[in-house]
């Protein structure tokens, strides 16, 4: 990795950067009150009870944020904002937001760092003491064998060393970041500060490594103005101090298996902002890149809730969610250890880095836009004067052009795997067996459909054709025993890897074909390859 990694010296930073981010939200919030007093410190207080009053009824009181964490507290607030003085209400503002900060803010222990990497790599096989199991290094050497990193690594690293990088990669599982900070160690890149949801740190384990390795608490279930405040400005001051970040352009598991195209870009956004204060104090060096990454799994471990999840959201009461098997630390290590019998478990590629505006950079930094010529990218922040600031509103247009370039980079670098191939040829035969039917029946009425050898064997060299023209024109990925394997050696292995896992088998083979069990999974790892236009 060459220098010392910046997120080594973070927790010397850590106070500063708390005080920074504390003064930016109060500065803003107070500067909008002033222009706008229809929508003052009042209103803005009064929002944030209302919404955790209701949040603390549901969910109980929050004790880890200390007193903004009790009904007494928001209680007492409601009552007494709206005759509160204007000093009294900044008092309360400042003091809310010091609290949410705090609890927000990560760690990083370098010591933690080097021992999760060198000893026990992706951190999670520690899960197998906890079994009884004894020493499981060798099980997770079998594991690393089984995760491919792909990617243009040479232009990252050095990359890494000019400007702070932000990777922002799909997201299909909870163990999505510990893999992610795994790979990035593997890849010969510096270690990513990032925000997970605070419901994950309550799995001791889990807890322990992603306190003390950068990661930020996000509490979803916090909805009010000021708390997303604070998050933005943590993510805006870890960037301009050079922090590197990852943030998830998603926003959560992909609940139906597809590629994301709808993102969340608010934390994106940061990075914009953190760059064009760059530029306002005089900086223009201070380079930002986006890294996009695609995660691509032969096997989800809460494949079957996200599922069910998304089915429901899109006309079915009936699909019940399971329990999630992230909540056991014996079913993901059941689950990991059943991944590391397949040939391939992971592939995770980075893909071609591109500034905070969606251009192409080479390994120099330099910005190409779209017909290779080179941009000067802070001509693009420059007011009429010739001066840098913030533009709220040319900002958010060139956030949604950066998100635009990252969908792109994100079907062009998914990698297509077996599972996910037999998936698709084997739920699209139950949609031609019940053509009138919509989604949801299908799922019901497919259930046990036996789809003949043949017909499996003519769906699947269709789309290996498919697939092997998408590839040649650079359009998506494909694992290479996908595109060179004879097709009944590639059902032959997707079969074996739909059934390693799940308690449900997904599939059968028979003497005549193949028998479809568990479509709801099926349906999931098949709409993969719905990234592609030509299966649209």
């Amino acid at each position: 990795m060459g220098a010392r990694p910046r997120l080594f010296d973070f927790n010397q930073e850590r106070d500063r950067i708390i005080r920074d981010a504390t003064e930016r939200v109060f500065q803003i919030h107070v500067a909008r009150a002033e222009a706008n007093p229809s929508q003052g410190l009042e209103y803005l207080l009064n929002e944030a009870a209302f919404r955790e009053l209701e949040r603390l009824t549901r969910f109980g009181p929050d004790d880890e944020i200390g007193e903004v964490g009790s009904f007494g507290f928001w209680r007492g607030l409601a009552r007494r904002v709206g005759s509160a003085g204007e000093g009294e209400k900044r008092r309360v503002l400042k003091r809310l937001v010091r609290s949410y900060l705090t609890d927000i803010a990560g760690n990083f222990d370098p010591r933690v760092y080097q021992f999760a990497n060198q000893v026990l790599p992706v951190g999670l096989s520690l899960l197998f003491n906890a079994q009884g199991g004894g020493v499981p290094g060798s099980r997770f050497r079998r594991l690393r064998d089984r995760i491919q990193i792909e990617g243009d690594l040479d232009t990252l690293r050095a990359l890494a060393q000019r400007g702070t990088m932000i990777v922002a990669p799909t997201h299909l599982s909870n163990l999505d970041s510990p893999v992610i900070g795994w790979a990035l160690k593997e890849a010969g890149l510096p270690p990513v500060t990032y925000g997970a949801g605070k419901n994950l740190f309550t799995n001791r384990l889990l807890s322990y490594f992603m306190h003390n390795l950068g990661a930020y608490r996000v509490d979803r279930r916090i909805s009010h103005g000021i708390y997303k405040s604070c998050l933005k400005a943590y993510s805006e001051v870890l960037l301009e101090r050079g922090f590197r970040s990852l943030f998830f352009p998603g926003g959560t598991r992909s609940r139906s298996g597809e590629v994301e195209r709808h993102l969340k870009l608010g934390l994106l956004g940061t990075g914009l902002t953190a760059y064009a204060r760059g530029l306002e104090a005089g900086r223009p060096d201070k380079k930002l890149f986006v890294v996009p990454m695609t995660l691509n799994c032969s096997l989800v471990l809460e494949a079957e809730g996200l599922i069910n999840d998304y089915l429901r959201a899109v006309g079915r009461e009936d699909f019940l969610l399971p329990n999630d098997p992230f909540d056991s630390p014996a079913e993901v290590a059941r689950f990991v250890t059943k991944i590391a019998t397949m040939q391939t478990s992971m592939v995770i590629r980075l893909g071609e880095p591109m500034d905070i505006l969606g251009h192409r950079v080479d390994a120099e930094g330099v910005s190409y836009d779209g017909q290779g010529r080179p941009v000067r990218l802070e001509t693009f922040f420059e007011g009429p004067d010739g001066s840098y600031g913030l533009s709220p509103e040319r900002d958010r247009i060139y956030t949604r052009q950066t998100g635009e370039a990252l969908v792109e980079a994100y079907v062009r670098e998914t990698v297509i795997l077996p599972t996910q191939f037999l998936a698709y040829v084997l739920f699209e035969a139950a949609r031609r067996h019940f053509p009138e039917l919509d989604l949801v029946r299908v799922l019901r009425f497919g259930q046990d459909l036996h789809i003949p050898w043949d017909e499996v064997n003519a769906e699947a060299g269709r789309l290996q054709a498919i697939l092997r023209e998408a590839v040649r024109a650079g359009r998506i990925r494909a694992l290479a025993s996908v595109l060179e394997k004879s097709v009944p050696e590639l059902i032959d292995e997707a079969l074996v890897g739909l059934n390693v896992y799940h308690a449900k088998a997904p599939v059968e083979a028979t003497g005549q074909g193949i028998r479809l069990g568990n479509m709801e999974l099926l349906c999931y790892y098949g709409n993969r390859l719905r990234a592609l236009e030509e299966l649209a």
